[in-house]
């Protein structure tokens, strides 16, 4: 009996080593294959911190999204995102539904963004 048992705790550990494994296994490859980046949106309309909250929790209830700065007096958000579940057209499309103009950024003002983070 004492026998039996024992081979039994022993499968149910095994079970669980190879659960709590695979399981970090999946987070780890999610890590590797996101790819973040960071871009910063002009936003024309906000005139308060409410409208500047709304825009920062909008954004943020965007899957993908992993930080949002709202800056009321330039007038500007800066979005760090994964690029492999959303596009700036959708962080654009966001803000425009919450009742504020935004624009992709051009090729250029993208590129002065990129290297002013690498500088810093």
């Amino acid at each position: 009996m004492k026998n039996k048992l024992w081979w039994i705790l022993l499968g149910v550990l095994v079970i669980a080593v190879a659960f709590f494994v695979v399981r970090g296994l999946s987070r780890s490859e999610s890590v590797v294959h996101s790819q973040l980046m960071t871009v910063t949106l002009p936003v024309a309309g906000m005139t308060c911190e409410s409208c500047q909250k709304t825009v920062r929790d909008g954004l943020l209830g965007l899957p993908g999204v992993r930080t949002v700065d709202v800056d009321l007096s330039a007038g500007s958000t800066t979005i760090t995102y994964d690029q492999s579940m959303l596009i700036v057209q959708s962080l654009v499309e966001t803000i425009s539904s919450l009742g504020f103009e935004s624009r992709v950024p051009t090729k250029n003002q993208l590129e002065v963004v990129n290297f002013k983070m690498k500088i810093n």
